[in-house]
Parts: C-alpha cells; structure tokens; sequence
C-alpha cells in the first residue's frame, strides 16, 4: 500500500465520519420532542387518574411546596440581581450565588405534582 492509498483511506474515512455526524439542531429537536411527550404524558394521566384523598393531598402539597420553592428562588435571585444594579455585588458573587438556585428538578417536579393535582378525589363523586 502506497502513501497516496492510506492518505486516501484516511480523507475517506474522515468523510465518512463527517456524514455519521448529525446536524447541530438535532439535539434541541430532540429536546423540544422529550417536552412535548411529556406534557402529553401528564395531561394523559391527569385525565385517567382517579386520585383518592390521600394521593391528592400529598400531590398538592409536593404542587405548593416546589412553588414556594420556585418563587423563594425567583426572589433571592431578584435581589441579587438588584444590588449587581446598584453596585454593591460584583456580576460574578452574584453568579456564584444564584447559581445552585436554578436546578431543573423544580419545574419538574411541579409539574408531576400537577398531573396528580388536577384529578378529582374520588370521595368528592356522590
């Protein structure tokens, strides 16, 4: 085998390579699609589930638990973010600071507790 034929081997495997690799906007595709199915999935079970007391009690409690959550986040972050404006943090202790405040289990979880929420307490049905 020549120089020319490993060199072309090469250049022809790096082109193969180049049309495996999916296209960047495949992953937020993929993303938006996860989103979709799972609301479709939520909005499934909160017109199927037949929720006694007990489960729609907890469920709405884990509901207004992750929302006080949500809006105590949603004003500490605020409150940084006024005093960056007026000068008394630097951008980057307020970064640090707000940073483990904006994890994805919140909205997550208030929308699971929704689902199981939004369903009638079977004991409320003469």
């Amino acid at each position: 085998m020549s120089a020319a034929d490993a060199t072309a081997t090469v250049r022809r495997s790096g082109r193969e390579a180049e049309l495996l690799q999916l296209p960047s906007w495949c992953g937020t595709a993929a993303a938006s699609l996860a989103v979709c199915v799972g609301w479709a999935v939520t909005t499934w079970i909160a017109l199927h589930l037949r929720a006694d007391v007990t489960l729609h009690t907890v469920a709405l409690f884990v509901h207004l638990a992750s929302l006080v959550l949500g809006f105590g986040a949603v004003l500490a972050i605020d409150y940084y973010g006024a005093l960056w404006l007026t000068g008394r943090k630097t951008l980057r202790e307020v970064l640090d600071f707000t940073a483990p405040l904006t994890s994805p289990s919140g909205p997550a979880s208030a929308a699971c507790s929704s689902a199981a929420r939004s369903s009638t307490p079977t004991s409320a049905h003469p």
